[in-house]
């Protein structure tokens, strides 16, 4: 059986990340959703243990999400949403790179 969950964050904060980042929550799961998710990785971070990151492709971009999973309410709450230049040359580039050179 598969349990469904649904994506959650506070409107207050979606609306911070659109103003100071151009990328809300919003734009996170409309990327999840079109099947732009890059992976899903464990956050190594010793202050944020129990915390996934989704990376997903935005405009060609890795952007990480960090999110908790609330198996209560069958929810995936995401914290914030920030770009990554490290994400993008591990996800995006070398798929790019191995594209070109296959192609040679």
């Amino acid at each position: 059986m598969c349990v469904k969950y649904k994506f959650d964050f506070t409107k207050e904060k979606d609306l911070i990340l659109k103003t100071t980042r151009g990328v809300g929550f919003e734009d996170v799961i409309d990327a999840y959703k079109r099947g732009k998710k890059l992976s899903i990785i464990e956050n190594r971070s010793k202050l944020h243990k129990g915390q996934r990151l989704l990376v997903v492709n935005i405009n060609n971009y890795a952007f990480a999400a960090p999110y908790v999973i609330d198996k209560k309410r069958k929810r995936f709450f995401l914290k914030t949403v920030h770009p990554s230049r490290k994400l993008t040359e591990k996800y995006i580039l070398k798929q790019k790179w191995k594209k070109q050179k296959n192609s040679i």
